[in-house]
């Protein structure tokens, strides 16, 4: 699978080229086909569970059903989506990114540490700044060590999940239709607007709301730009998962509304109370940080820069 260099007004397949029997979803219709499927797969999942008194309504969030809670919603959702693209659409799964050449692992492998360093980075910020307050060490102390790898496996599941149908189907399907940019720009807000839910805003002010929307959008765009970097979508699953895992289970802070009652790998951060919630994202996490909008802004636009010259030398070298 080679990088795509497709430019912004040429509509092209992003992954694989269809098969003249495929089926086409109608435009309007894939973002309620992809909420659809996340909001059955969550009741397929959850609503068992409950009615059956095995897990609490208001402990789905708590270690150890977090396992669970990840694994399963975000499992149904996707295979939801998966049959939707083989027997509705007739496509295969490699037209949304599902296949597995030479050089996947290694970009697995990059996408973890490199989402696992930049969100290293970030904490790191927010504490030098002034943000966080250290709580306990924990190189030096006995841990278990099965409750952080366990959550790996279930944040890559709920990670790969949400890129496979953001940045592989909703991202694909848009970009064979209206070209690069518009399907950037479409996977980004669908994306904000199916986080959106997750936000307390009886407890959190309009800036925190700025900031989290615009982190959202950005993260989002800058995963986009690594699947046109990268020509697949495994980098941008395995970066997403090593993002999410290392806040909670490095560091013991929140991610993606999440916080769980564990001992973290590296240290046991807490909020400094005296400082300000655009700087440590308060109870959102690091995440909803302006620290992390910079970042990520920033990696954008070199995403871009990268993109442009991309496709320049692909012109030039077509004449």
């Amino acid at each position: 699978m080679q990088p795509v260099t497709s430019t912004g007004g040429l509509s092209a397949p992003l992954f694989e080229p269809h098969g003249q029997q495929h089926r086409i979803t109608w435009p309007l219709a894939m973002p309620l086909v992809v909420f659809a499927c996340f909001l059955i797969g969550q009741m397929l999942a959850v609503v068992p569970m409950v009615e059956l008194g095995l897990i609490d309504r208001d402990s789905f969030e708590t270690y150890p059903n977090i396992l669970y809670t990840l694994g399963a919603t975000f499992s149904a959702s996707l295979c939801l989506v998966l049959l939707w693209v083989k027997f509705f659409e007739r496509r295969s799964l490699a037209s949304i990114g599902l296949s597995c050449v030479p050089g996947t692992p290694k970009k697995l492998l990059h996408g973890y540490l490199t989402g696992i360093g930049m969100a290293t980075f970030i904490v790191g910020a927010i504490y030098l700044a002034g943000g966080y307050r250290l709580e306990q060490p924990t190189l030096t102390q006995a841990m278990s060590l099965l409750p952080v790898l366990l959550l790996l496996l279930t944040f890559s599941v709920q990670s790969f999940t949400e890129e496979i149908i953001f940045r592989g189907y909703l991202f694909s399907r848009f970009t064979e239709r209206y070209g690069l940019w518009t399907g950037i720009a479409v996977n980004a807000i669908l994306f904000t607007l199916i986080h959106l839910p997750g936000f307390d805003f009886d407890s959190r002010s309009l800036l925190t709301l700025v900031l989290f929307a615009f982190m959202t959008l950005v993260f989002s765009v800058y995963l986009s730009l690594k699947v046109i970097e990268t020509g697949s979508i495994w980098f941008s699953c395995a970066w997403h998962a090593g993002w999410n895992w290392l806040f909670i289970c490095g560091f013991g802070l929140p991610t993606t509304g999440i916080a769980l009652d564990i001992r973290p790998l590296v240290l046991d951060l807490g909020l400094d109370s005296q400082a300000s919630t655009w700087l440590t994202g308060g109870i959102g996490g690091p995440e909803d940080s302006v620290i992390t909008s910079i970042l990520l802004t920033l990696m954008c636009l070199l995403g871009i820069y990268r993109c442009l010259n991309k496709t320049r030398r692909a012109a030039v070298a077509g004449h």
